[in-house]
């Protein structure tokens, strides 16, 4: 939100120049004409711009933009484009392979754009006339949905972020890393894509920044092997990203793209809050209700070493389809009724109730993580800031 310690300019942008707007602020175009990933901006419209986001406003023909920017925000005025001009041809050139109802997976590592390609593809297609589904496996920092889930949206228009897609569905996951979660997110994802399909639109995966590793590759290559997509996009040209396009030869069309020019990493403290306000969001309101033991799916955690109160762990409260209707907190386990006490303002019917390694209060603050290894359980706080893929690039 904008406030009262605002600061409201006016930029008078050139043709072929850009001003990176860091929210929370709002854009109004005064004049001439403007677009943020390839989608126009109506002129004295205003456009919202949320905490830890940025938007880069380019100038198509010479006008006046006027800013107002939040105590938190801040602005950049830069020469030329924001995005490598090899982006500008991946969407043209995907409209024959996706036909209208294809999928294409975006892949790179942190820092490597792909919140913002995605977008920039997206606006392509809804800007003629056709209907574009996202599916976000970003658990850290999701732009659909809650953190530690994955997330199905549609958009039917122009967006300014896949923060504006309207969220359709959400599958619980439980964890803000998708390291100890792999077969998780893999069955979530097929299951989301499936309803994408259904729609007949096509479908833009936003994948998360974890490439690192061996360990890293074969959760990308399980997760392309689930979903066959039609076309893969890689941004980058380091050794992960080359490996990938490697053993993506014959699974998927291949295209490379560039990084950007310009970077905003969050802060360490931007991604813990805007995490907490998501959290609250869907958690402001509630209220304690009691549901049986033998209803309860503990994503490999032994309940009998957790603590019978205040246990404060994310859990998802699943629909009959396997999707989250809800989140909650589970507060308490009573062995001794075979019943657990969880915090929701969910009403929904509920088939049962997946509880996540995330620890938070009922205000939406994170308190831990709890680690899985081959040892058991063991509980701290590093995990919250070891999810990947957690920054945007621009």
């Amino acid at each position: 939100m904008v406030n009262e310690a605002s600061i409201r300019k006016v930029y008078k942008i050139r043709v072929g120049s850009s001003l990176l707007v860091k929210g929370p602020a709002a854009v109004t175009p005064r004049s001439g004409r403007m677009s943020v990933f390839a989608a126009d901006l109506p002129l004295d419209k205003r456009i919202i711009v949320p905490e830890g986001r940025m938007i880069p406003v380019t100038a198509n023909a010479e006008g006046l933009v006027e800013v107002i920017i939040g105590s938190l925000g801040s602005i950049f005025e830069v020469e030329g484009l924001t995005i490598p001009e090899d982006w500008v041809r991946i969407p043209p050139s995907l409209k024959e392979t996706l036909r209208g109802d294809g999928m294409v997976i975006i892949l790179g590592g942190v820092d490597s754009g792909k919140s913002s390609l995605s977008t920039f593809i997206l606006n392509y297609f809804t800007s003629r006339n056709l209907q574009v589904s996202i599916l976000d496996l970003d658990v850290g920092q999701s732009d659909i949905g809650l953190p530690a889930t994955i997330g199905l949206g549609i958009a039917r228009d122009p967006i300014m972020g896949l923060y504006e897609a309207e969220t359709t569905a959400m599958y619980f996951i439980g964890s803000i890393s998708p390291a100890p979660m792999t077969d998780k997110i893999i069955k979530g994802a097929r299951k989301l894509a499936e309803k994408a399909r259904v729609r007949g639109s096509v479908t833009i995966v936003n994948t998360d920044g974890w490439l690192q590793g061996e360990e890293a590759l074969s959760y990308k290559m399980r997760l392309i092997d689930a979903l066959k997509p039609d076309a893969a996009i890689i941004i980058g040209e380091g050794e992960e990203e080359g490996s990938l396009a490697e053993m993506l030869k014959g699974e998927a069309r291949v295209l490379k793209a560039g990084r950007p020019r310009f970077i905003y990493r969050r802060t360490r403290e931007e991604r813990k809050r805007i995490r907490e306000k998501a959290y609250y969001r869907y958690l402001r309101g509630g209220t304690l209700g009691s549901f049986p033991l033998s209803r309860v799916e503990w994503n490999r955690l032994d309940f009998r070493v957790l603590p019978s109160r205040n246990v404060n762990l994310l859990a998802g409260l699943i629909d009959g389809e396997g999707l989250m209707r809800s989140p909650g907190i589970l507060k308490r386990i009573d062995l001794s009724e075979d019943m657990v006490l969880i915090y929701s303002r969910g009403s929904y019917p509920v088939e049962r109730i997946e509880v996540g390694l995330v620890r938070l209060k009922e205000n939406g603050c994170e308190i831990g993580q709890i680690r899985l290894d081959r040892e058991g359980i063991e509980e701290g706080d590093d995990l919250l800031e070891r999810g990947y893929g957690l920054s945007d690039r621009f």
